[in-house]
């Protein structure tokens, strides 16, 4: 944009970002144009085109500031753009030479509610412009079959069905695709979703998610469509105990909540539980899935004085099962800080056994300073990457990383475990400048 196009511009509010490429006076300049109310009406990127000229893309508002129409990108000069965004004209001009379609733009409706929820919204182009996306306020009615809803509930071990939501008892949003494909999503008065439907062609078949939340709002149990189709939608369980427990065992997502609601189990469909514990601080200290749990293993976390996570490994799991329980309380807090990660996690195995028997590095971080490079000749390679500008402590960063590589059992050797490190560089503004790994 040169400086004879950038004057028509004066006196309008506009804010103007240019990004320079490293070592070079070269960047890329992008211009927001704004109206009286702080709406942007125009996107600008300079030069951005194949041969140099400026891409556009503007937008316009209804009187309560909700855009109504949004024009795909379009190569316009300085003076264009300024016509642009007083009239139309000048846009569908250039839609009909760049595009060979008046209907360069999508189209967004609202219906007369004050909201910001479209009623209908097209895709650029006139092939889109006869099939917009509808959307439609709507609620639970036991006499509709598509806004038919069961009200699940779920205690942790048994799943009830308490008949139907009654009429308007839960809100609901119908979703109309392009393509006639209808979705509704109910929610419940404290905003938390009960189902999601999506109909399958027109023959009265749904596709259902359910989820069922806690008071406050947490999922505690969420069965897909598969698990919903063999409960049944008639508002009451005609299976077995046994027939149920297997199609949630099979099918559902289950979650467990501790008295703080913290995280403490999340069954996948199929799939073993994985538990979580923690300490005193609320921080993940011990997780376990259910291939750990056959092996008799579990995944801890190491926490240095700030909190920030500094060593992750895997050790032998806890001698009684009860330590996983969701009442179980929590262990107390620790800090970890080490400059060799290995030697320090070896000490800690033995004079922890209960805690950490047999434990196997996975990572460690290391943050502040470059203590953790000794004269190895790994080490050595590390240090002289470094550029003569980097700072010696990075105070709050990390500055290198150690990973194991694992054997096939999956576990690494605690003696000499096999490691990667990698290594970060910093200079006085705290921006990575260089990296490297031995």
């Amino acid at each position: 944009m040169n400086a004879d196009s950038k004057a028509n511009f004066n006196g309008r509010n506009r804010i103007s970002t240019t990004s320079y490429l490293l070592d070079s006076g070269q960047g890329a300049t992008s211009t927001g144009l704004f109206d009286g109310y702080s709406l942007p009406v125009a996107e600008i990127a300079e030069c951005a085109g194949g041969s140099g000229e400026d891409i556009a893309m503007l937008s316009r508002y209804d009187a309560l500031g909700r855009p109504v129409a949004r024009w795909m990108p379009m190569a316009l000069d300085g003076d264009a753009v300024a016509r642009a965004v007083k009239n139309d004209q000048t846009l569908y001009q250039a839609a009909v030479e760049q595009f060979a379609d008046a209907e360069a733009l999508s189209r967004i409706t609202y219906s007369g509610r004050p909201d910001r929820m479209p009623a209908s919204a097209t895709l650029g182009g006139s092939d889109f412009a006869a099939h917009p996306q509808l959307t439609t306020l709507t609620c639970s009615s036991p006499a509709h079959d598509a806004r038919k809803v069961v009200r699940w509930s779920w205690d942790g071990s048994m799943l009830r069905a308490d008949g139907y939501y009654s009429a308007g008892e839960l809100d609901g949003v119908l979703t109309e695709d392009g393509d006639g494909r209808r979705t509704w999503v109910f929610t419940d008065c404290m905003g938390r979703q009960v189902l999601q439907r999506s109909a399958i062609g027109d023959a009265g078949r749904y596709a259902d998610t359910y989820t069922v939340s806690d008071c406050w709002g947490n999922p505690l149990l969420v069965l897909p469509p598969e698990a919903s189709a063999r409960l049944g939608r008639s508002g009451s369980l005609t299976l077995g105990a046994d027939a149920v427990a297997d199609i949630i065992d099979r099918y559902a997502y289950v979650y467990g909540y501790d008295t703080r609601l913290r995280l403490r189990s999340k069954k996948l469909p199929g799939c073993a539980p994985v538990r979580y514990a923690y300490d005193t601080e609320g921080r993940v200290i011990y997780t376990r899935d259910g291939n750990q749990a056959q092996s008799g293993l579990r995944t801890f976390m190491l926490y240095d004085r700030f909190g920030r996570l500094v060593l992750t490994g895997i050790c032998r799991d806890a001698s009684y099962e009860s330590f996983w329980d969701i009442s179980s309380g929590d262990l107390p807090a620790m800090s970890f800080d080490t400059s060799d990660a290995v030697a320090d996690l070896k000490r800690l195995s033995q004079s922890a056994p209960h805690l950490y028997a047999d434990a196997c590095l996975l990572t460690a971080t290391y943050y502040d300073d470059y203590r953790f490079l000794t004269s190895s000749d790994r080490h050595a390679r590390l240090a002289s990457v470094r550029p003569p500008e980097a700072i010696d402590t990075p105070m709050g960063l990390p500055t290198g990383t150690l990973t194991s590589v694992l054997d096939p059992t999956g576990l690494s050797v605690i003696s000499a475990p096999k490691t990667m490190l990698s290594v970060s560089y910093y200079d006085a503004e705290e921006r990575v400048i260089a990296t490297a790994t031995a």
